[in-house]
């Protein structure tokens, strides 16, 4: 199913009145996109041995890293997790010091990894 169809399907299932698109209320419509946006990211199908994996999973890290309303222990559990460290592998050192310092130096190794990754693959 496009994303197209989903927001159709999902804009006459949660209000039938609304068959002719001129009616749509901005909060049908932001409700539909994000439904769809929802749809999307459950259904993503990105190769987890591609390029384009690893530059979403350092985007990932990277918001991480650069928030403010988080602090460092909370970063660093986010970042250390399955979802993030353990899908990706390269040598760094890691100065076990302190939260702070052990993000940074993953967050610097991750990105010379992706530089390096990119070089190779010529990727750019």
């Amino acid at each position: 199913m496009s994303i197209n169809d989903f927001i159709e399907d999902y804009i006459n299932k949660n209000n039938p009145e609304l068959s002719d698109s001129s009616h749509i209320s901005y909060g049908d419509m932001r409700d539909a996109m994000v439904a769809s946006y929802n749809f999307a990211k459950e259904n993503d199908t990105i190769d987890e041995n591609s390029i384009d994996f690893l530059h979403q999973l350092y985007r990932k890290a990277y918001h991480i890293f650069e928030s403010k309303e988080l602090d460092w222990s909370e970063k660093y559990d986010l970042i250390f997790s399955d979802k993030i460290s353990k899908k990706v592998y390269f040598e760094y050192y890691d100065p076990d010091t302190s939260y702070e310092e052990d993000v940074t130096a993953f967050m610097n190794a991750f990105k010379k990894y992706i530089v390096e990754r990119n070089r190779l693959s010529g990727y750019e």
